[in-house]
């Protein structure tokens, strides 16, 4: 349901998935005012029928609490070990040290400061997690390529 005015016709549908990578927008519902029925657009306080105004209602929900600090993700211990198997999987590779540093920032959020420079094999999370990224960015970079 909505008013006449919200009509519009946009381009068909060719059948590619949605290639411009924006979101089409979802019609918005039209309020209806609760003391004569009529319908408006979204946003007027005020009906133009009747002249009913609209009190506006907030869905916050305000309770009394304390703030915490919320750390980065994993213990210290997880954040060696991961930090362990990264360098081991450089040395496999190949890859310089300042890859071991962007991967273990793109894991935690943070940069791996204070932590031991022992390499260990790289379990099978790593290496799939790992392996996640790198189609990730390969995916990115084919997107940004097409535009």
């Amino acid at each position: 349901m909505g008013l006449v005015t919200d009509i519009s016709w946009g381009p068909l549908d060719d059948g590619d998935p949605n290639t411009s990578g924006k979101r089409r927008k979802e019609p918005v519902e039209p309020l209806e005012c609760s003391e004569c029925h009529a319908l408006m657009p979204q946003g007027k306080r005020v009906c133009a029928e009747c002249g009913h105004e609209f009190k506006a209602t907030s869905k916050v929900c305000v309770e009394d609490g304390e703030l915490v600090e919320i750390r980065a993700k994993g213990t210290l211990a997880d954040k060696q070990a991961w930090y362990s198997q990264l360098l081991g999987l450089a040395e496999e590779r190949g890859y310089k040290p300042g890859w071991v540093a962007h991967t273990y920032r793109d894991r935690f959020g943070i940069w791996p400061r204070g932590l031991a420079e022992i390499a260990n094999d790289p379990g099978t999370v790593v290496r799939k997690w790992v392996r996640h990224r790198f189609i990730a960015h390969a995916k990115a970079r084919l997107g940004k390529e097409a535009a």
